[in-house]
């Protein structure tokens, strides 16, 4: 199932742009930042403090949490777009009852932390009910899971960490459609720790929850048994914060055979599509909907990226019943008729090793390239015309570097305002869609349909 996704901003288009040649290939698996101290994120540890966890345990969350955090730059100046880079850390305990033990304000440094940890202490309770209701309030001071509220900082990701000893929740059986429902996987992650694998009830929701949709994998999900837990939990920090704000992107995901599990990546990529009046001039012109966000038609230097595209980007729209491709792609002849692609800049770089034309492809002079299928079962190039309105293709796939602790190039709300954005409704997703990104322009803007 795939959703359109609607938002409001201000067309930005590109004129007669003048293309620029350049000798710089991008990187087909460019890689997030892990620059802790720059990370802009907001951690909720949930942590498990029934008799099950005990208070051995509790003491290893502490010590972990002390090695890991003060690489972050903890505070509460959240504004993105005043230039702030600070972390921000709420604790929600949980056994029979789920407790807020401190809000983000509460938390302004290591010490913070450390004190609040330190004084957590297990029940006598075998009861765990877990903390996402409380994890949601304490994010968004949403008092109802079933309710819109406003968050006036929904563009900053968010990290769920939950620490967990047992799996003996009344409603665990909703809470995976909790999590489908709801926006917990919008902008962040959710890490879980297992403290009892054997526990087999545990270790197949702690799974279930982390299970990511185009990976066929969970991610994320890690043991406390783990020797490498503190540096898995700093990476997953991280990672978090590895987004495609709103963008309204999907970020890439592909595996990474070093350290044998499934990363994402520093590019995100959306399907946008055009109706009514008003055609682009190109297909530069189809991603430029926004002075502040440098999307350009998306370059493909890959299988892996090929593979990736094909399990997001090649089903059937659920609003019309056709299938989402042909759409195009940044491939294109340049001035001296060689094949290239753009990079960030609109510039140009020539086409890699990697290619993936159909067979008797490219053929004749049409200068652009689509994404379409011989099968039904995988996507392959096609050279065609790039009047956009004459081809009769209305679809492309555009992209634009993910924000991390480097860059916020993907925020458009960072990037447009000067002295702080305004608050943003928050706004719910169902089941597997919240992965799938597409955009509608009509009549030449750009829009967002739930």
């Amino acid at each position: 199932m795939k959703f359109n996704l609607l938002f409001f901003t201000a067309l930005f288009v590109v004129l007669n742009a003048a293309v620029i040649p350049s000798n710089k290939i991008p990187s087909s698996k460019p890689e997030c930042s892990t620059n802790a101290s720059t990370a802009y994120l907001d951690i909720i540890l949930i942590i498990d403090t029934s008799a099950n966890m005990g208070s051995v345990n509790l003491r290893k969350i502490s010590t972990t949490m002390s090695l890991i955090m003060p690489k972050f730059t903890i505070g509460n100046n959240w504004d993105l777009s005043q230039g702030y880079r600070n972390t921000r850390i709420s604790v929600v305990t949980y056994d029979t009852n789920a407790t807020i033990v401190a809000n983000f304000t509460d938390i302004n440094s290591i010490g913070d932390l450390n004190n609040i940890l330190n004084t957590l202490t297990a029940s006598n309770s075998q009861e765990a009910n877990f903390a996402f209701s409380k994890a949601y309030l304490a994010k968004t001071g949403c008092t109802s899971l079933e309710h819109d509220c406003a968050d006036p900082i929904s563009i900053r990701p968010t990290a769920f960490v939950v620490f967990a000893a047992v799996a003996n929740s009344p409603d665990l059986q909703q809470i995976p459609q909790l999590f489908s429902d709801l926006d917990f996987y919008e902008t962040g992650a959710l890490i879980t720790v297992n403290f009892n694998t054997t526990d087999q009830t545990l270790t197949n929701f702690l799974q279930n929850i982390t299970h990511n949709y185009f990976a066929n994998a969970s991610m994320y999900n890690f043991t406390a048994s783990s020797n490498t837990l503190t540096k898995d939990l700093e990476w997953a920090l991280l990672q978090a914060n590895c987004y495609c704000a709103d963008f309204f992107g999907t970020n890439a995901i592909y595996f990474d055979p070093t350290n044998n599990r499934y990363t994402r990546y520093a590019e995100c990529m959306i399907l946008g599509t055009w109706e009514g009046q008003g055609y682009p001039n190109d297909t530069i012109d189809m991603c430029s909907w926004s002075q502040y966000q440098k999307a350009i038609p998306a370059f493909v230097l890959s299988a892996e990226k090929t593979n990736f595209i094909q399990k997001v980007w090649m089903g059937i729209d659920p609003f019309t019943g056709m299938a989402d491709y042909p759409y195009y792609i940044g491939l294109h002849k340049n001035q001296q008729g060689q094949w290239t692609w753009y990079d960030y800049n609109k510039g140009e770089f020539p086409l890699s090793s990697y290619t993936n034309w159909s067979p008797g492809y490219p053929n004749g002079a049409a200068g652009c390239a689509i994404m379409d299928s011989n099968d039904k079962s995988t996507l392959v190039w096609k050279n065609y015309g790039c009047n956009t309105e004459e081809a009769g293709v209305d679809a492309l796939l555009c992209q634009v570097q993910a924000c991390d602790p480097s860059s916020i190039a993907c925020c458009l709300a960072c990037n447009a305002q000067v002295g702080g954005y305004n608050k943003k409704k928050l706004m719910k997703s169902k089941g597997k869609n919240r992965y799938i990104r597409k955009m509608k322009m009509i009549n030449g803007k750009p829009v967002r349909i739930d």
